[in-house]
């Protein structure tokens, strides 16, 4: 039986979420079957070797500016050149450019990945997504919650859309090193008495940073031994220091900036939290329960599918600092609670391997493969 000849389309291989959860994807799927390749065209290509470790060869288009016309131009020959049957997109650039190559050269098949909420919530976006769901074969969501929104608001058949949890485990199961955690805690000053709060999220509004500055500036009055780490890049940084020091909280909250080494940082923690404003999943959340860590996060999006409340982590309502501090509070208090939900979390977090995201997907390509490819529709 020939492979079927399968591209991937993103705009750019950077460490994101979406970028991480492709590569789990084109990691399990079965090369017997497929042969897979992937377009991009901009930005970094931090994940270019990793990619093609996982078995796809990475054609890169080198557009920088992000011309749709010479992205889409480029992207035709490739698709022809490759002989390409289905194609699977990633964020809403790539469907766009997806769309408009495979359908000037034949592509049967296009199916995308929706990985978040950030281009559901404008009106102008939903119709874009409504017009895609035309031509597109299947919308795969990251959550139940996303699933939802797009039928609901995007008003999108149900039969196009699926939701296929993100699973990372290959990707971030593995022990944390005694010493890469003393040499982390040693450069971020942390002592044996520091009771240490955590998040690992990009410096932006959406993900809840003013709420939780304001939640530590309650918390650190009467716990003074709590620090606060935020792991994340962004614009926003200079802004949220100077917040914190407004609160008076500077010396207990460290922006440590990007980290690459997730497991290893996560093993400084007591506490994780991730307090966004929304959230398609919060793919953090499984490598904090992974780590065995209590999770207290917003209510919002597909979290609640992650996190059992009051029993792996806390729930509580978003932009709500005085919530949000009480959570974090209880398990401060409480340290066999945390380490009760720690322990929980850990096991609770293999629903969400690798090994079914890829059964799904898989099951999701067969039956656009049988319908279309073979079927003659």
């Amino acid at each position: 039986m020939a492979k079927v000849n399968i591209l991937h389309i993103t705009p750019g291989l950077a460490l994101g979420g979406a970028e991480r959860m492709m590569l789990a994807m084109i990691k399990g799927l079965n090369k017997e079957k497929y042969n897979i390749k992937l377009c991009c065209w901009r930005g970094s290509r931090e994940l270019k070797n990793a990619i093609e470790k996982a078995g796809a060869e990475v054609i890169d288009l080198k557009q920088e500016d992000g011309n749709i016309i010479r992205v889409v131009s480029k992207m035709r020959r490739a698709i022809k050149e490759h002989n390409i049957e289905l194609i699977h997109t990633y964020l809403f650039d790539a469907d766009l450019c997806g769309f408009l190559a495979g359908k000037t050269t034949g592509v049967s098949i296009i199916v995308s990945s929706v990985p978040s909420f950030t281009f559901l919530w404008k009106k102008k976006h939903q119709l874009r997504y409504k017009f895609l769901s035309l031509f597109f074969d299947r919308f795969i969501t990251i959550s139940e919650a996303i699933a939802k929104f797009m039928v609901n608001n995007c008003k999108i058949s149900p039969k196009k859309v699926t939701a296929v949890h993100a699973g990372f485990l290959d990707e971030f199961n593995r022990q944390t090193d005694a010493a890469t955690v003393s040499d982390m805690r040693k450069k971020f000053a942390l002592t044996e008495n520091n009771l240490v709060i955590g998040t690992v999220a990009r410096l932006d509004s959406r993900k809840g940073y003013f709420y939780l500055l304001d939640a530590a500036s309650k918390i650190i009055k009467d716990y003074p031994e709590v620090k606060l780490i935020c792991a994340g890049g962004g614009e926003m940084q200079a802004e949220l220091e100077e917040y914190a020091r407004k609160l008076g909280i500077e010396s207990e909250v460290i922006f440590a900036g990007t980290v690459n080494d997730v497991p290893n940082f996560l093993g400084l923690l007591d506490i994780f939290t991730l307090p966004s404003l929304d959230e398609g999943l919060g793919i953090v959340i499984l490598e904090a329960m992974n780590a065995g860590l209590a999770v207290v996060a917003s209510n919002v999006g597909g979290i609640p599918e992650m996190v059992d409340e009051a029993e792996t982590g806390l729930l509580v309502e978003p932009a709500n600092a005085e919530a949000l501090a009480n959570a974090l509070i209880t398990l401060i208090k409480d340290k066999d609670l945390r380490i009760k939900m720690g322990e929980l979390a850990k096991q609770r977090v293999k629903r969400f391997s690798s090994q079914e995201m890829t059964r799904k997907l898989e099951e999701i390509y067969d039956f656009c493969i049988e319908r279309k490819l073979k079927g003659g529709q």
